[in-house]
């Protein structure tokens, strides 16, 4: 028994459902059917699953790019990636969340408590107006 190979490509072009629909379109035949064809569009990545390794990857990527998208093998990450490479989103992220929690509180301390903060102006009393 022959054991079954994955195929597995970064799919430039690929960033909505009509783009999904073209590609099982072209491919669901030549993978076997849909249920082979897995696609995460946040990686834009296309998984197809091959159980009895009847297409290569070569005539996948001819396929794909017949639909004007372009395809290559996706990498995986390896152990050597850099700590931001892995995680810089994510530490951006969690800095300007804390800039904007800084700034929100400082805003706060400065107008005399949160709900004058949410109010905004730079202190106008109200009453002088009629």
């Amino acid at each position: 028994m022959t054991k079954s190979m994955d195929y597995h490509f970064k799919i430039q072009g690929m960033d909505c459902a009509e783009e999904i629909s073209i590609l099982k379109r072209e491919l669901s035949s030549k993978a076997g059917g849909e249920e082979h064809l897995v696609f995460d569009i946040l990686n834009k990545k296309l998984t197809v699953r091959n159980p009895n390794n009847a297409v290569n990857s070569v005539e996948i990527i001819a396929a794909i790019e017949k639909t004007g998208m372009r395809a290559s093998p996706w990498e995986f990450p390896n152990s050597k990636t850099s700590f931001y490479e892995a995680n810089g989103k994510f530490v951006l992220t969690l800095v300007s969340m804390i800039s904007m929690a800084i700034g929100f509180i400082f805003h706060s301390v400065h107008h005399g408590g949160i709900m004058h903060a949410f109010q905004g102006g730079e202190g106008i009393d109200r009453h002088q107006f009629p």
